[in-house]
């Protein structure tokens, strides 16, 4: 108890956000990021912030875990190779950063529908852009729920480390004792965002469980065997929910863990080429 009270108030400096002006330091002189809110379907305001070619026939958008926000996916949107293929989108998800700050929303579907907004943008014309879409960790349910929600907008998932399977989901000590009173005052506002969004997560998931034979595009799963906070067989929970005939790829890395985003993140810029690749021949 003594040691989680100490995370706590060690936690409390920590903060997931980026200013613009750190943002601009961070990135080389030949990668400009630029700076967005957008309207969602719901009048809600999504926050994000791209990189890359504006006229291109690609959006790769990624999508942050629990806790996080935008900057998680730094790294990748100074990727200047990926930059001269798409343009590269990193949102805020709801209740982080820029987007509904402090505001909980643990809905997948609602989580979905807000960020969409940076979907619903590429539509309207004759040759619209083919959407990727890249989630980690809670962001990888996230993304297979945009799919499912949008199947005309989503040309190809990339899920690296995503807790899909809510068999795999349960409530942890630390997450009743973060949601007492006492704790909410000592956490700060990303970590109370983060456990209200996860202690729902297992009924969320079983929500989506009826819709996962409806997907039709294809998935590239990336996922370590050492991942102590998402199970590796979450990624063998996609192979047997997906339709027999969907384009699955899964990646097992023997060692890698739950941060295999940050510490590994050439394979997860090889399975977003994968994803460039076969979305090609994704049914819109």
């Amino acid at each position: 108890m003594i040691a989680f009270i100490l995370f706590c108030l060690s936690a409390s400096a920590c903060s997931f956000n980026t200013t613009q002006s750190e943002a601009r330091d961070y990135f080389e002189p030949d990668v400009t990021p630029r700076f967005h809110t957008t309207v969602a379907p719901d009048g809600a305001a999504l926050y994000y912030v791209e990189t890359g070619r504006l006229e291109t026939e690609y959006n790769i958008i990624f999508v942050h875990g629990s806790p996080g926000g935008w900057s998680a996916f730094q790294k990748f949107l100074g990727n200047v190779e990926l930059g001269r293929q798409a343009r590269l989108i990193s949102v805020d998800r709801p209740g982080y950063g820029g987007t509904l700050p402090g505001r909980a929303v643990p809905s997948l579907a609602d989580q979905s529908r807000i960020i969409s907004a940076v979907l619903h943008q590429s539509n309207g014309t004759v040759n619209r852009r083919r959407n990727i879409l890249v989630g980690h960790s809670l962001g990888g349910p996230i993304v297979i729920r945009m799919a499912m929600q949008y199947p005309d907008l989503v040309d190809a998932v990339v899920v690296v480390a995503g807790s899909v399977d809510p068999q795999a989901e349960e409530i942890r000590w630390y997450n009743s004792l973060a949601h007492t009173m006492v704790m909410r005052r000592l956490l700060p506002r990303d970590w109370i965002v983060s456990n209200d969004e996860l202690l729902p997560l297992k009924s969320e998931l079983m929500r989506m469980e009826p819709m996962w034979n409806d997907l039709r595009i294809p998935l590239i799963v990336l996922h370590g065997t050492e991942d102590d906070l998402v199970p590796v067989a979450n990624a063998e929970y996609i192979r047997t929910h997906v339709p027999p005939e969907l384009p699955v790829s899964i990646r097992i890395i023997d060692g890698a863990d739950h941060f295999i985003l940050w510490e590994q993140p050439e394979l997860v810029i090889d399975c977003i080429e994968e994803a460039l690749q076969v979305s090609v021949t994704a049914t819109r």
